[in-house]
């Protein structure tokens, strides 16, 4: 069920595979075009932040403002937050740089290059470098180690914010949040 639609046709996410890194990281496989390095622009205060996904751009965007809705705290949702609060929810806009990643690692590289020529460290909203000197927590689901929270509800095809409120709010474990243990925690 987990990789299917009520309807039973397959569901639709970005990973066709997955791979080991050797860091023993669990990574994304996706079709070329689908490893994309995006850019979150505020117009009024003309600050960027640089981000990765394999997911689409909107599905990203929305992640990011339910993050700012969850309390979460960072230069970028500090002023997501703060635009929210004066009604300028739309001055943050997402668009794609560059999509022509062959892997996730390539894609990394391709996020620390937009963050230094953008030097969006210093003027803009990352916090990190980029790639896998990034900021995601990395989890075990299932014996594996995804490099995130996002990345295993990605590859479970789970909606990244239920993936993660299963977690933190209900206590569920990974294997719980991603439908591999039918259990259910009360």
């Amino acid at each position: 069920p987990r990789f299917r639609n009520q309807d039973g046709s397959a569901r639709d996410h970005a990973w066709t595979g997955k791979i080991v890194t050797s860091k023993g990281e669990t990574v994304p496989v996706s079709a070329i075009g689908k490893y994309s390095v995006y850019l979150i622009s505020d117009r009024k205060k003309k600050r960027e932040y640089v981000g990765i996904t394999t997911g689409n751009l909107k599905g990203r965007l929305r992640g990011h403002w339910n993050m700012v809705e969850r309390g979460r705290h960072s230069k970028l949702y500090n002023a997501m937050r703060k635009a929210n609060s004066e009604g300028r929810k739309k001055d943050f806009q997402i668009k794609l740089i560059r999509d022509d990643a062959k892997n996730f690692e390539e894609l990394q590289l391709q996020e620390q290059d937009e963050i230094n020529k953008r030097n969006t460290i210093e003027k803009g909203f990352n916090t990190a470098e980029g790639g896998s000197l990034g900021t995601p927590n990395p989890i075990k689901v299932a014996g594996e180690t995804f490099v995130s929270q996002l990345a295993a509800a990605e590859y479970y095809g789970v909606e990244p914010h239920n993936f993660n409120q299963r977690i933190s709010k209900l206590g569920w474990t990974p294997e719980q949040a991603a439908g591999l243990d039918d259990s259910k925690v009360y």
